[in-house]
């Protein structure tokens, strides 16, 4: 009731169910002695009621599960919400290869996911990180996050009309093309196929210390007889 009071109240549409902190501990002290994981049984069961309670009492509340940078991204959480901080790896800065491996980790079974991003395009670091949900953060010459200088607003703009035309197809079926390689001496590849549609994408890496200037890929899904 408290929480749907402040959602009715301030009319919102969107919240963002944050959880920084290791529950592992409150839950075991709370248990009685042979009921061993109990407390945690309970509080997750009361969570998902509580989620479907406020969605029941506020139709098409988005909520957000970024808890800690995606420690909450189980079926059935993902069955009520969206995570739109998937790491927290992102709060120390860019860190394209990983961002690579996390997106291609996440895509093979969430498509809808998002999280911090530190570059605008083109730069490989925003490729890197680029998701169906992207947070935009980008530092001035004083390393504050602004966007208000012209040539800044003009490269967000670059940015998001980028994102907006590739969007559609990360919810299409995924493909790896290259092996989960954190090397930055490897090439990295994905593609992205929408049958639907008759199109996708495909996204190659050559990472930083990579000394082969070309790879070469085989794409999945398509038809051989049409062109793309």
């Amino acid at each position: 009731d408290l929480v749907a009071g402040f959602v009715a109240e301030a009319n919102l549409a969107w919240i963002r169910w944050d959880f920084n902190i290791p529950p592992l501990g409150f839950w075991r002290r709370a248990d009685a002695p042979g009921r061993e994981g109990m407390t945690e049984i309970r509080y997750i069961e009361g969570l998902y009621a509580m989620w479907d309670a406020l969605r029941e009492r506020r139709p098409g509340l988005a909520i957000d599960m970024c808890a800690s940078g995606g420690r909450r991204l189980d079926l059935e959480s993902l069955s009520r919400g969206v995570p739109l901080w998937h790491s927290d790896l992102q709060c120390s800065g860019p860190a394209p290869a990983a961002d690579q491996l996390q997106n291609a980790g996440l895509w093979r079974w969430l498509p809808m996911h998002g999280c911090g991003n530190f570059g605008l395009e083109p730069a490989y670091v925003f490729r890197s990180a680029m998701t169906t949900g992207n947070i935009l953060c980008v530092t001035d010459r004083e390393g504050r996050i602004n966007t208000a200088e012209a040539e800044t607003e003009a490269a967000v703009a670059r940015t998001v009309a980028a994102y907006k035309t590739l969007r559609p197809y990360m919810v299409g079926d995924f493909y790896p093309l290259t092996p989960h390689d954190p090397s930055e001496e490897a090439w990295f590849a994905y593609q992205f196929h929408r049958p639907d549609l008759k199109a996708g994408m495909a996204m190659a890496f050559r990472r930083t210390a990579c000394a082969a200037d070309s790879a070469r890929l085989k794409l999945a899904g398509g038809d051989p007889e049409a062109r793309y």
